[in-house]
């Protein structure tokens, strides 16, 4: 005897709400609800799930003390999403959305960090969402430095080269790293009120976040775990003599199947 598929929209309610909490993002719990009515009636449009990241401001960096000292610095939040048709041929598209200070959206090319101006002139200035497969893909931080009230344009106020966030939306609390156009490796969290330089003359090039902990690695191979609340360090990989040149570039890279953090070159 054949086993019978059970049609999408007869999943018991329950199961539907378990699946949700596996959810990452408010564009999930969208897509989840655009399946059918009874799966919109399993979850009601509430995101309080993931709430959004509040408005951070941030002490002058090192780099530019003495200089524009009316100068302010705000974190900000940008995402990458997909956009795919839901038939063939399936053509997609990649586009970073910014949040201004000013609480206005900005549409961005995620390859040249450019706002996309040249658009088509039959371009509808809604999109139903229900009309593409919505996903996101990545979000990303950047410091946004503001003179007089006006904010610079992203890539004039391009401070870091990579900066990242662990935030508590229970708390409050935060933990920033972030590495420098110098190659520096800074840090901050709440309550502080000047950033703390981790790391001068060992060039970083690269950090993740790792189960809830930051991961750095320099130009020598050395992989070194911070504690985002103290920032106190645990050395992960010593560093590697022949990587011992500025010839060389690394990243830090996880590894779920091993459970781990390492480093590549």
């Amino acid at each position: 005897m054949e086993a019978m598929m059970v049609p999408w929209s007869d999943l018991p309610k329950e199961l539907v709400e378990n699946i949700s909490k596996f959810l990452h993002c408010n564009i999930d719990i969208l897509r989840i609800r655009a399946v059918c009515s009874s799966w919109r009636s399993a979850l009601p449009p509430n995101f309080d799930n993931f709430p959004s990241l509040p408005l951070i401001k941030l002490p002058i960096p090192d780099m530019i003390h003495g200089y524009h000292e009316e100068s302010e610095f705000y974190l900000i939040e940008s995402t990458v999403y997909l956009f795919q048709l839901p038939h063939p041929p399936y053509t997609g598209w990649l586009v970073k959305i910014v949040k201004t200070l000013d609480g206005k959206l900005q549409i961005l090319n995620p390859l040249t960090e450019r706002e996309i101006e040249d658009v088509p002139d039959d371009m509808p200035e809604k999109l139903n969402l229900l009309d593409f497969r919505v996903s996101q893909v990545s979000k990303s931080y950047h410091v946004q430095w503001v003179i007089n009230f006006r904010e610079l344009e992203y890539d004039v106020g391009h401070l870091f080269e990579k900066i990242l966030l662990i935030w508590s939306d229970q708390t409050n609390h935060f933990s920033l790293m972030g590495i420098s156009i110098r190659d520096q490796l800074f840090c901050l969290k709440s309550g502080d009120e000047d950033w703390t330089t981790l790391k001068d003359l060992s060039k970083v090039v690269d950090i993740i976040v790792y189960k809830g902990n930051f991961y750095a690695v320099d130009i020598y191979g050395e992989t070194i775990k911070y504690d985002p609340s103290s920032f106190n360090e645990t050395n992960v990989s010593s560093s590697i003599k022949m990587l011992s040149s500025s010839l060389f570039k690394g990243w830090v890279v996880r590894n779920d199947w091993w459970n781990q953090v390492g480093s590549c070159f």
